[in-house]
């Protein structure tokens, strides 16, 4: 639960955040569908993995001899290790894949590259809502209304003052 003085600050950062964790689901989905494929007995293969290994015209005689039948044999366990072999690359990337979604969600909390706002970024932003600007309304009989121009926000400013004066876990961030 995000605080509602927060949210606008905080809203981009945690979509970014809820994006990546989409794109790790998806990610973890397509390689557990792919490590079933590769631990079932039979073997079995992705779609974008060409499993029907290519036909080569043997002469009748050719086919029936001991060379014949050991060529085409050859052939179809060469097509075998090549689709395990595709597979198994699949899985690495996959991996590596995830990795990188990981890192991006769960960075350092003050790194470069960092996806969340460090403690000391925050509070530079929400105190600079001081700016907020209001219009005063005044009226001299009820239910008169008369718009007098744009004042700061007491509110913000107060806001503003509690952020500053907070005082703020340290963390390895330069100071402002």
């Amino acid at each position: 639960m995000v605080p509602s003085d927060y949210r606008d600050v905080l809203r981009p950062f945690i979509l970014d955040v809820a994006g990546l964790a989409t794109k790790r689901v998806a990610v973890m989905e397509t390689f557990a569908k792919w490590k079933a494929h590769q631990s079932a007995s039979p073997k079995t293969y992705p779609s974008f993995i060409l499993t029907k290994a290519p036909s080569v015209q043997l002469s009748k005689e050719f086919a029936g001899t001991d060379v014949g039948r050991s060529s085409a044999s050859a052939l179809e366990r060469k097509h075998a290790e090549y689709c395990d072999a595709l597979l198994a690359d699949a899985l690495k990337t996959k991996e590596s894949e995830r990795a990188l979604l990981d890192g991006l969600i769960d960075p350092p909390p003050c790194g470069p590259g960092s996806k969340i706002p460090s403690t000391l970024a925050l509070r530079t932003i929400l105190a600079s809502r001081r700016t907020l600007k209001v219009v005063p309304v005044a009226g001299g009989e009820p239910g008169e209304v008369e718009y007098a121009g744009w004042e700061v926000s007491s509110v913000a400013v107060r806001q503003s003052y509690e952020i500053r004066e907070t005082p703020w876990p340290s963390l390895s961030a330069p100071s402002l």
